[in-house]
């Protein structure tokens, strides 16, 4: 029986990749490296069943699109944000590109093992720019989501930095302002005597939220800033993950001035 084997070429540029895929330790017996025409060969007779190959294969594929071809098509089309601004949409687009992770491999490992059944060199360039066509696309996607990411992000900052800076500048109007959410995500606000704060009443807040378009959150920090206090407790009580991400924003907007109070 004639031993049939199979060639996958490749750019100089993805010498580290090949040499991660090459370093599996089962390929040692059937797997050839030819530094001088930059390809490797595999004794496809020795390999028993296609999938582990096929999925070592996968994994290489993925690795250059992730850590290159990804890279190189932000780098390249955003060309109207600083080189800052791409390697935070390159981080937003890996995370994307994990979350999708499974569907990705499932997706490229079923081209490349219908390529390898009938194919004996496997160009790995050629591959991607002609047998993945419909993948440009999907990263394409990717890299635009990620991007609207990215500037949601970078606006909130700005935002949230400059709002930073005016209650830093602003006078204390009060010592001590107690904030208590309730279990049905409400807000009681109250000084350090336990006196509810009666100048805040609901239906003023309601018609700030009305006019501001505000919601919970944005409502309970324009009440703070109103009131300016030296020194902030909060209690609490709901100890969900909404009632977490507001804890949070208080205490990054009031840093230093928070305590967070446990109901016993």
């Amino acid at each position: 029986m004639t031993d049939r084997t199979m060639q996958i070429s490749f750019l100089p540029q993805h010498i580290e990749f090949v040499r991660e895929f090459l370093q599996e330790k089962s390929y040692l017996d059937i797997v050839s490296y030819d530094e001088d025409l930059d390809c490797i060969s595999i004794n496809i007779t020795k390999v028993k069943g296609y999938d582990r190959l096929c999925s070592s294969i996968t994994d290489l594929i993925i690795n250059i699109i992730k850590q290159r071809d990804l890279k190189d098509y932000i780098w390249k089309t955003y060309n109207n944000i600083e080189e800052g601004e791409k390697e935070s949409v390159y981080i937003e687009a890996l995370s994307l590109f994990d979350k999708k992770h499974d569907f990705i491999k499932k997706t490229i490992y079923s081209k490349v093992y219908d390529f390898i059944i009938d194919n004996n060199d496997l160009n790995l360039g050629g591959f991607f720019k002609f047998r993945m066509k419909d993948f440009h696309s999907y990263l394409s996607i990717l890299s635009d989501i990620a991007l609207e990411e990215h500037l949601i992000k970078r606006d909130k900052k700005e935002f949230l930095d400059s709002l930073k800076y005016f209650i830093e500048i602003q006078e204390e109007k009060m010592n001590l302002l107690r904030i208590t959410i309730t279990k049905d995500s409400n807000f009681i606000l109250s000084d350090e005597h336990g006196n509810q704060i009666e100048n805040l009443n609901n239906q003023d807040l309601i018609n700030i939220a009305m006019q501001e378009d505000l919601n919970n959150e944005d409502l309970l920090i324009s009440a703070i800033i109103t009131l300016c206090p030296k020194k902030i407790e909060i209690l609490d009580m709901s100890n969900n993950k909404k009632s977490r991400e507001i804890v949070e924003m208080v205490s990054l907007l009031f840093e230093g001035k928070v305590t967070l109070i446990y109901s016993n």
